[in-house]
């Protein structure tokens, strides 16, 4: 397949693969003429994709097409290349997504420190109620759950309630509590125990919010807090101190342990990297008369603040304005 390219998908060029995994990669995209910024899903197609696979595509961008929450992003359209055509483009399916422009979360989280409580507070409220919409229309796919290590069935939500817990003790704490949730963890045998509690980092965890790891983290998936239970515990419930104060305090809050450790780089390691998408990503924060996207002018934006373009690329999971959506 040497030298095909990549198609366009709904204006949007792709310009850097951010991610991948075992069936697909993750490109960063760029509508130019818009100035705005998605992402793009790749399905490789070959020959030997199966029907069984594609029905699973299929409803795959059905289900995410139908799902509108301000906590999860949002599909905006698809693009198919066909294998086996006189097509110059590389046959796959496209799917083109909203783009968290801040990165992964976890990549502002200083190793062993964390984040302060208030901000795990601000981003476990928009992860739980973005996954209890999600499980009220679609259920879910599953998570490292203790139950998960057998043979036996299991249901969708209590792994999925596993799973926030251990993302929310990380956000607190910069490490998650054990290696494998099994009787080979010499932490997990605490935790069933209950010795850990004297032990830091757990005792340094506030009683509220210890309160709601441990029915989140609790082993009997049967006795664990439903996902409308924990969007009712008073740790979930208390109003944030972060809403409504804008992106820039909340940049400078989650960084605040990575900066007082010295290890902003962990955020953005790719902070003085001249690339033309991260000019991209720049230019979506100023005014279209102010940018010029012609290569050679690459430099001059880059040389702006690299403090000011970092914080800009701090908005974690502040919606991007998209026109209106097309529905697969």
């Amino acid at each position: 397949m040497e030298g095909l390219r990549y198609p366009k998908v709904a204006g949007y060029r792709l310009v850097q693969k951010v991610g991948h995994g075992g069936f697909s990669c993750v490109f960063q995209a760029i509508h130019v003429e818009e100035h705005r910024v998605a992402a793009c899903k790749v399905v490789t197609l070959t020959e030997s994709t199966t029907q069984a696979e594609r029905k699973t595509l299929d409803k795959e961008m059905r289900v995410h097409a139908a799902l509108k929450n301000l906590h999860v992003l949002e599909f905006i359209n698809a693009v198919i290349v066909e294998p086996g055509t006189s097509s110059s483009y590389f046959p796959a399916i496209y799917m083109l997504l909203e783009f968290a422009a801040g990165g992964d979360l976890f990549d502002k989280i200083a190793p062993d420190v964390g984040i302060a409580d208030d901000v795990a507070h601000y981003y476990f409220r928009q992860l739980i109620e973005g996954l209890n919409y999600i499980h009220e229309r679609c259920g879910s796919l599953p998570y490292v759950a203790p139950e998960l290590a057998g043979n036996s069935a299991y249901q969708a939500e209590p792994v999925d309630v596993w799973g926030i817990g251990i993302i929310l003790f990380t956000m607190l704490i910069g490490n998650t509590p054990w290696d494998e949730p099994t009787h080979r963890s010499y932490e997990y045998q605490r935790y069933l125990s209950k010795e850990i509690f004297d032990d830091d980092p757990w005792k340094g965890i506030g009683p509220s919010c210890l309160s709601l790891i441990t029915r989140l983290l609790d082993i009997n998936p049967s006795k664990r807090m439903t996902l409308a239970e924990a969007l009712s515990h008073p740790w979930v419930l208390r109003q944030s101190q972060l809403d409504n104060r804008g992106p820039v305090v909340l940049a400078e809050q989650l960084t605040q342990s990575l900066r007082e450790n010295g290890d902003l780089a962990i955020a953005n390691p790719s902070l003085n990297a001249c690339v033309p998408p991260y000019t991209f990503l720049y230019a979506l924060t100023c005014p279209r008369s102010d940018v010029d996207m012609d290569q050679d002018e690459d430099a001059q934006m880059i040389s702006a603040t690299s403090g000011s373009q970092f914080t800009q690329k701090l908005l974690l999971f502040v919606r991007l304005p998209f026109p209106s959506s097309s529905t697969y």
